[in-house]
């Protein structure tokens, strides 16, 4: 039975998830209210409420608590309503209040900043990566409290955060906590940014990479630290460690691999320790050290999954290699996919003055002259692999990064151009994929309108693949085949419904739209190139 109100209470909201939470609505009326509000599973949702309202089992709420609770349901329902996944967010929500405590004041937040309820119902409807790290740690609501937070991306103050927080952690596991706590902060201080829309794409990605190379470089200084009583310190020291892949490209995103490769100037022995050991060993035991050092599971997670097999000879190489071995690879044996994982290397730890002389090494063997039509057969033929083992693991599913017109085909026509031409033209050298299609119409390499539609496309489909990644931080590029998935996609990337279209049709149309510009210019690049116009120059007319 619904209660009535008491002489001298003041007036009850007309709200019914108001009236709910004070008592005065049944469960049948705030599941009307929940549906509208995008709810699809309302009898969930409503034991979710009840919690809120009750409290937990034997610790059941105020009536200040209440109070306020009442006061704060209207933008409640109005954040969730704006959540690009209402029932995830609200299945977030509670789990953070459960966490965080029901003091009246922690509701009172609320209903003086509902703005920030909007923006926290945004991330819990969005990633339960960044919400499961706001639940852990509900002492990092101020991130999203903080009206901008741009001065924390001064250069340079993200591996000093890192330092403070290992200076005060013990060795071993402690320190492994201290550095993914770190990670995890950041994270999500990046993903509030991205997820509200106050940073583009490139932002984002430059911010996810200087993150990686800070937990990279702390890595590298425990690690030092760790074998030094045993094996001491090379003599003479010198280590490059290389970033490959979104790493070495600076485009890192959500659930991005570190790929990884190590390599060292010169043979000798340590000196120092108890024992001395070649060089060879030793650097095989840092870069081993480094990588459990990121990989290893603590209570708090890991920090980031390790790729190594990119360096010279695969899995059957050396993890560690000199300088000397690097350049025997590439002046030999490299394969053209090695080749092309290496146009993104760049050092990001370790001896960084010693690693411009290796990387200008390096430069000369990769942009070697080659004649074009024998590089676009086998860049395409190479291509072509790739999708036809996709379609054999995902077929029926559109992949963002390997499908036709997706991301693979736009760093191919910007891998094929640099490796063809990169000998005489130094500017086309460099990672990241949209500065190096500048370089390309600066050339005039590709028409400006082909520079323009492929930026617009690269934007979008790592945009995309961000907002899959974001989820669940795993590197995943396949778009949801369940169009309630694909719903809830769209409006983590701003889709709206719209009379004819769900926001999952209107993605799925610009997808297309995307894919299939990217697709032709992929074709007409390499058509062009295997039918005899080798300086491929050219612009608008």
């Amino acid at each position: 039975m619904l209660r009535e109100p008491e002489r001298g209470e003041e007036a009850v909201p007309s709200h019914p998830l108001s009236r709910f939470f004070d008592g005065r609505a049944d469960e049948s009326e705030v599941r009307e209210a929940l549906i509208a509000a995008g709810i699809t599973h309302p009898d969930r949702a409503v034991r979710g409420l009840l919690m809120l309202r009750d409290g937990p089992p034997f610790a059941h709420h105020t009536a200040d608590n209440r109070r306020v609770l009442t006061a704060v349901a209207p933008a409640l329902m109005e954040a969730l309503e704006q959540a690009p996944d209402p029932d995830l967010a609200l299945l977030h929500f509670e789990r953070f209040i459960e966490a965080a405590g029901f003091g009246a004041a922690f509701f009172d937040l609320f209903k003086q900043a509902p703005l920030a309820l909007v923006h926290l119902m945004r991330l819990f409807g969005s990633s339960e990566f960044l919400s499961q790290i706001l639940i852990l740690h509900p002492e990092l609501l101020d991130l999203l409290l903080l009206p901008d937070l741009s001065a924390l991306t001064q250069p340079g103050r993200l591996v000093e955060e890192s330092r403070r927080a290992l200076a005060s952690a013990p060795q071993g596991s402690p320190r492994l906590d201290a550095l993914r706590r770190f990670k995890q902060a950041e994270e999500l201080r990046i993903g509030i940014q991205d997820l509200l829309g106050k940073a583009g794409l490139e932002e984002v990605s430059a911010e996810l990479t200087r993150l990686a190379e800070a937990c990279v470089q702390a890595a590298y200084g425990m690690a030092r630290e760790e074998l030094m009583p045993q094996v001491g310190r090379p003599c003479p020291e010198g280590f490059v460690l290389l970033g490959l892949g979104k790493c070495g490209a600076k485009e890192m995103g959500y659930g991005s691999d570190l790929d990884l490769a190590f390599a060292y100037a010169k043979e000798g022995t340590t000196q120092g320790g108890v024992r001395g050991i070649s060089h060879a060993e030793y650097y095989g035991l840092l870069a081993d050290r480094i990588c459990k050092i990121l990989t290893t599971i603590t209570k708090e997670g890991t920090a980031y999954r390790v790729d190594v097999r990119l360096r010279p000879g695969g899995s059957a190489g050396r993890v560690a290699q000199s300088f000397a071995a690097f350049e025997r690879h590439f002046a030999g044996t490299a394969e053209l996919w090695e080749k092309q994982a290496y146009l993104r290397a760049r050092p990001i730890a370790g001896d960084l003055d010693l690693a411009e002389g290796f990387m200008a090494s390096l430069s000369s063997l990769l942009y070697q002259p080659v004649p074009p039509e024998r590089l676009a057969d086998e860049i395409t033929a190479m291509r072509r692999r790739m999708e036809v083992e996709l379609t054999k693991e995902k077929s029926g599913q559109l992949h963002v990064k390997l499908g036709s017109g997706g991301i693979a085909d736009i760093e191919f026509v910007v891998q094929f151009l640099q490796l063809a031409h990169g000998a005489i033209l130094p500017t086309l050298r460099g990672g990241n994929t949209l500065k190096a299609l500048e370089a390309a119409r600066s050339a005039g390499l590709l028409a400006d309108s082909d520079v323009v539609d492929l930026g617009a496309s690269y934007r979008f489909l790592r945009t995309v693949q961000n907002r899959l990644r974001v989820v669940s931080d795993r590197e995943t590029s396949s778009l949801p085949n369940e169009a309630s998935q694909l719903d809830r996609l769209a409006r983590r990337l701003g889709y709206e419904a719209g009379e004819r279209m769900r926001a999952g049709e209107r993605l799925l149309a610009d997808y297309r739209h995307h894919t299939e510009r990217v697709r032709d210019i992929y074709e007409e690049t390499f058509r062009r190139r295997r039918g005899g116009d080798l300086d491929g120059q050219h612009g608008d007319t």
